[in-house]
């Protein structure tokens, strides 16, 4: 599952709405950080990086001075805090593969299975013709073929679970979100039901992530683990230690016949976010410039628990961006989430990052 296998370069360096919007999408390089660690001056005439979502949104806020950290006997901070089973930054089969669509793309048919309707639904967008989801080729239980396509105005991103190509130019999936770029990213359906769904066009089972939101949100994306990270991470928990139900801003969870130890040992919720304190000192370990921005991230916008992995931990990556995190020390990054990370015990929609 760590392997990391080299594919199409044209996700690494296509842009994104024009030269106002290349930076996270395409492979430029932006000195995003904002402590001035080891950052390079921005190119002659650089623009702002491309930001997913609002700025308002939970995915993007920095955490609040308010906030209010769990004690080192939290049962939850005490579960992400072992590790069992390892850490992961990126997975094959689990992960997402983001891709930035042009006008000069071809135009694909995305046939949508166990829509709304009851039958199949039919969307027809840009997709890159060199495009691929997540690998292996979609088997429940064995992969989630995640792929995400920005559209070419840069206003929508389509995100799909199980997509796997069927024709030259026909793709077959189980769940299609039209998720808005400047949106929440949080709160796309509510439980299972068809009723529940939140966002206008949506279609197929439920929502592409398991927490009821977005499946691009909170991924480490080309060019940030050199240059830094200014969002919230996303992560898969270990299925045994979690339980159901979820807390906000997670609204759904994989229901807790899917969770073995729900109801006893597990402690962890989809919905749940962790950080390292303001106080611990990254500056003073011994971490290379990658390492440090993946923990830097956490301290300054946290890690939320979005969906359950197997029997270990993940941060998502870009799969299309996954070359960048070869010889990444994974080991680095466990050794201080195990000594200081701790679960934020006052999120809540009038204090999304546990207050100002």
């Amino acid at each position: 599952m760590r392997e990391l296998i080299r594919i199409s370069r044209r996700s690494l360096i296509a842009g994104a709405c024009g030269t106002a919007s290349v930076g996270l999408l395409g492979g430029m390089k932006w000195p995003w950080s904002s402590d001035g660690r080891d950052s390079d001056p921005p190119p002659k005439g650089a623009k702002e990086p491309f930001r997913f979502l609002s700025p308002d949104s939970v995915w993007n806020l920095p955490i609040g001075r308010g906030a209010r950290f769990a004690s080192d006997a939290d049962p939850a901070t005490r579960q992400i805090r072992a590790l069992d089973g390892t850490l992961d930054l990126a997975e094959d089969a689990w992960t997402v593969a983001l891709w930035h669509a042009r006008e000069s793309d071809p135009m694909q048919t995305v046939v949508v299975n166990a829509g709304p309707t009851g039958r199949n639904d039919r969307i027809r967008i840009h997709i890159p013709a060199d495009a691929a989801a997540s690998p292996p080729p979609y088997r429940p239980g064995e992969s989630d073929s995640h792929m995400s396509v920005v559209s070419p105005d840069g206003r929508l991103i389509h995100e799909f679970i199980g997509m796997h190509k069927v024709g030259v130019r026909t793709w077959g999936a189980g769940c299609y979100v039209p998720m808005p770029v400047d949106g929440s990213g949080i709160e796309h359906m509510t439980g299972f039901e068809i009723a529940d769904f939140r966002i206008a066009g949506m279609l197929g089972f439920g929502s592409t992530r398991a927490y009821g939101g977005s499946s691009t949100a909170g991924l480490i994306v080309s060019g940030e683990l050199e240059q830094g990270i200014d969002h919230m991470l996303a992560c898969a928990a270990h299925i045994d230690m979690l339980t159901s139900p979820w807390v906000w801003p997670a609204t759904r969870d994989d229901w807790h016949d899917n969770y073995p130890n729900n109801g006893g040992s597990a402690k962890v919720s989809l919905g749940m976010m962790f950080a390292i304190p303001p106080e611990v000192d990254l500056k003073d370990m011994k971490l290379g410039r990658r390492e440090y921005h993946v923990l830097r991230a956490m301290q300054t916008h946290g890690l939320m628990v979005v969906d359950r992995g197997g029997r270990n931990w993940s941060i998502y990556m870009d799969y299309t961006a996954r070359a960048e995190a070869r010889r990444f020390d994974v080991d680095a990054i466990s050794r201080v989430m195990s000594k200081h990370l701790a679960r934020i015990t006052n999120i809540t929609p009038a204090t999304p990052k546990g207050g100002d």
